[in-house]
């Protein structure tokens, strides 16, 4: 099975948005056969800092469960 870092995804389909493949997240819905809630949690991870990303991106082996519970321990850090 092929799987790809989370980033790496992320940065695909925004790539696909701004060379006009999809239009809206709507189109890549229909496009890619996937849900609005998934695109929806994939593109949300624009919004790290280009640093943070670059480091997600460099971490072989990295997938969305590990990403999720790593962001979710910095929120916690960053609430207190």
């Amino acid at each position: 099975m092929l799987r790809f870092n989370p980033i790496q995804i992320v940065e695909w389909l925004q790539d696909l948005l701004d060379s006009g493949v999809a239009h809206s997240q709507v189109e890549l819905e229909d496009r890619l056969g996937v849900g609005r809630t998934r695109i929806g949690q994939l593109m949300r991870l624009m919004k790290l800092s280009v640093d943070t990303k670059a480091r997600l991106r460099g971490m072989p082996g990295l997938n969305e469960y590990q990403l999720r519970s790593m962001l979710a321990e910095r929120m916690a850090l960053v609430a207190k």
